[in-house]
């Protein structure tokens, strides 16, 4: 509790001297909804220290939002994501792990920051600093509501045509270095080696809105 309470105080402080920062040259209101599919999505564990590593790859819709300022350029804010994904073994199969597909929802909440050149083309990079995938079936190692827990990163690019319009290609990477198992109501953490490493290309439309403040 006391991990996931200073990372949310550090989110919050860091977000707001952001937008104090931007907000000192004429800025603007972002909102940004967005919507996409998960492509080409990887995960490795291993369950025993030192064991066998198993795989999976995925795919999933996804949709979410940025909220913050926007000004001569730069962006930044927070950023929150959503997604069902459907976990299918890979490498090696094995009974009772990854030998069945397997359903997760995701929420991942960060910080973003980027900048639009002055033609069509956006950058942006997000550090999240939680991630949460919770199970939503009884298949495979893990039971429904048991979670994952940690953190990541995405880097990501778009074009957008129209102002109100952006086509995006982001890379995203997460460590979930922690589980929560509902059946003993207890937070575990998994030891280097065990966590979950996990990798995706996400594929979206975003509708960057803007509201000037001045």
């Amino acid at each position: 509790m006391k991990i996931k309470k200073f990372r949310f105080n550090t989110l919050l402080s860091i977000l707001f001297t952001l937008l104090i920062s931007i907000n000192t040259v004429h800025a603007g209101i972002l909102f940004e909804p967005l919507v996409g599919y998960a492509l080409n999505g990887q995960v490795s564990q291993k369950f025993i220290e030192g064991g066998t590593t198993y795989k999976f790859t995925y795919t999933g819709i996804g949709y979410g939002f940025r909220f913050g300022y926007s000004g001569v350029g730069f962006m930044g804010g927070l950023q929150a994501d959503m997604i069902n994904e459907e976990w299918k073994g890979k490498e090696p199969l094995a009974t009772g792990i990854n030998d069945e597909k397997s359903k997760f929802n995701g929420l991942n909440l960060g910080l973003f920051i980027g900048y639009h050149l002055p033609s069509i083309l956006r950058f942006w990079g997000t550090f999240y600093a939680y991630d949460k995938y919770t199970k939503t079936d009884d298949v495979g190692a893990y039971s429904k509501d048991d979670y994952l827990l940690g953190m990541g990163y995405s880097l990501g690019i778009g074009v957008a045509p129209i102002p109100i319009l952006s086509i995006n290609v982001e890379y995203r990477n997460f460590m979930l270095d922690k589980i929560y198992i509902k059946a003993d109501s207890k937070l575990y953490k998994l030891d280097k080696g065990r966590d979950v490493s996990k990798s995706e290309i996400f594929v979206s439309v975003s509708f960057p809105l803007g509201l000037s403040s001045k």
